[in-house]
């Protein structure tokens, strides 16, 4: 189920979650696997391992009819919950420096789209495609260029891509500071050491 016999779709145990997660290359991303559908993938395995070595003058009757049993098998499952398990931050390697979109995973640092991989470790993914050409012009110029200032559109989009990211990199908070139905003006504030003491 690992990488050993799986290098393009492993199955790795995250123990704090008491959840398998699998690879599916179709998608790019680890998905919750469940323990009855990991047995079902073993069942065939071992009934194609018994159809292949049978009438080579081996007995295949574990194969077909003990070992294939659903109890032996969750004993199985039991084995790799060990052999397979990662480590409690196995998911958040990367996550601040990769965006993973439709079409593959964008890199932060230079803008460049990588094929999906399991080395990214992503368990999920934007469902728009990157397109580094792209504008929003209905948005840009009717949505906010309508109602806010030019600097105030620069904070808003540094503000959403820190959000994308899922991480405060520039130590920054969002005031949104007005009136009671009178709109709001933004304001960025620098949080610096004697606000975080």
């Amino acid at each position: 189920l690992g990488e050993l016999g799986h290098p393009d779709s492993p199955t790795v145990y995250l123990r704090i979650e008491g959840r398998f997660y699998t690879y599916r290359p179709e998608k790019g991303i680890y998905q919750v696997e469940s323990e009855d559908s990991l047995i079902a993938r073993l069942s065939a395995l071992l009934a194609e391992c018994a159809k292949a070595c049978k009438g080579q003058f081996c007995n295949t009757e574990s194969l077909e009819f003990r070992l294939s049993q659903t109890s032996s098998l969750r004993g199985i499952i039991q084995r790799a919950k060990g052999v397979l398990e990662v480590s409690g931050d196995y998911f958040e390697s990367s996550q601040q420096d990769n965006i993973p979109c439709a079409n593959g995973v964008l890199r932060l640092a230079d803008k460049q789209l990588f094929p999906h991989s399991q080395s990214f470790r992503r368990r999920n993914k934007l469902a728009v495609k990157y397109d580094s050409a792209a504008t929003c012009p209905m948005f840009t110029d009717v949505l906010l260029k309508q109602g806010l200032y030019d600097a105030d559109i620069d904070l808003l989009q540094k503000w959403c891509g820190l959000v994308l990211v899922g991480s405060n990199l520039s130590q920054v908070i969002l005031l949104l500071v007005g009136t009671s139905g009178g709109g709001k003006r933004s304001e960025e504030r620098r949080v610096g050491k004697e606000c975080r003491s």
